[in-house]
């Protein structure tokens, strides 16, 4: 039985979604999060889990169709209401699809890796491996004595494998499987696509049965839809910027950028109206340089921005 917090934090995740938030909202969000640690925690749990379940997605569309279809937009109260009936919705795809023992935590044997909001960790592995986890990144280890296997979560890792040819070092992410022996790869993992750059030694993906190899300073964009790039090269200057904070994003939606970038910012950048997470942008910049990339989108795709007395900062049309 859900108890009251899972409830409440279910409710905030779907208005959290909808494209539709509003400063007041908001505040009362940061509030309830603020209230306890309990909550804080719920809510965390209940979007990585909404994150890693390729079925939500449909879930969400679907509850989103229904809001636009049917439910008039009468503001905040009206919205609220609505997210009691819609949360139970999208749950109820939640329950259905997952065992009651993975509702909030991983497999037993995994070890859970998980750099804070705007901080960047790096954790020494049994194995010898280094992993460097990106803002907000989360990662699931597995090692025993045949194999090293990590489920990327969310986000962007920088792995450091420490060479044992008895033991492969696999990492899955969203449908595909990243194979090496010892080498050194960043990973960067947003809704739409991965990203899979090498800056040392061979690494071999396999997506939709389709195996792809690489070398060092060499790329691949796996995206979510299906459609994969072909290998390309790089500058190994641009390897991993993450780590500097420093993004360089190409023909982008502005949903996966901003998802991104909220996990370095203290306070979140939100959108008005979800049409505008459809945009993609093209952009290099530093985190400290977000108010001049806005500027530029703003004289680029003549999106509007605006930062209120909190930090928020709102994305308009």
């Amino acid at each position: 039985m859900k108890n009251a917090t899972q409830t409440q934090a279910r409710e905030w995740l779907l208005l959290m979604h909808s494209g539709e938030v509003q400063p007041q909202d908001y505040q009362a969000f940061k509030g309830w999060l603020q209230a306890s640690s309990k909550n804080t925690k719920t809510y965390r749990d209940m979007e990585m889990l909404w994150r890693q379940t390729r079925h939500t997605n449909e879930a969400e569309m679907y509850v989103a169709y229904r809001i636009k279809q049917q439910v008039p937009q009468t503001g905040y109260t009206s919205i609220k209401r609505l997210s009691i009936w819609a949360s139970a919705i999208a749950a109820s795809f939640l329950l259905l699809i997952l065992p009651k023992s993975h509702f909030f935590d991983v497999a037993p044997a995994s070890q859970v890796y998980e750099a804070p909001k705007t901080e960047i960790r790096s954790f020494k592995l049994d194995d010898g491996s280094e992993i460097t986890l990106g803002a907000g990144s989360k990662v699931a280890v597995t090692l025993n004595n045949k194999s090293r296997n990590v489920q990327q979560l969310v986000g962007e890792v920088l792995y450091h494998v420490a060479k044992d040819p008895n033991k492969p070092f696999t990492v899955s992410v969203q449908g595909s499987d990243i194979m090496v022996l010892g080498t050194i790869f960043d990973v960067q993992l947003s809704q739409s696509q991965t990203i899979l750059t090498v800056a040392e030694g061979h690494v071999k993906v396999e997506h939709n049965q389709e195996i792809k190899n690489l070398v060092k300073a060499q790329r691949v964009i796996i995206g979510h839809n299906g459609q994969n790039s072909e290998i390309s090269s790089i500058s190994l200057s641009q390897f991993a910027n993450w780590q500097q904070k420093r993004f360089n994003f190409i023909a982008t939606s502005l949903d996966d950028v901003v998802k991104t970038l909220n996990r370095y910012l203290p306070e979140p950048i939100l959108f008005t109206h979800p049409s505008l997470k459809t945009r993609t942008i093209t952009a290099s910049f530093n985190i400290n340089q977000i108010e001049q990339m806005l500027d530029t989108l703003n004289y680029s795709h003549k999106i509007q921005w605006n930062k209120d007395p909190q930090g928020v900062i709102w994305l308009s049309l």
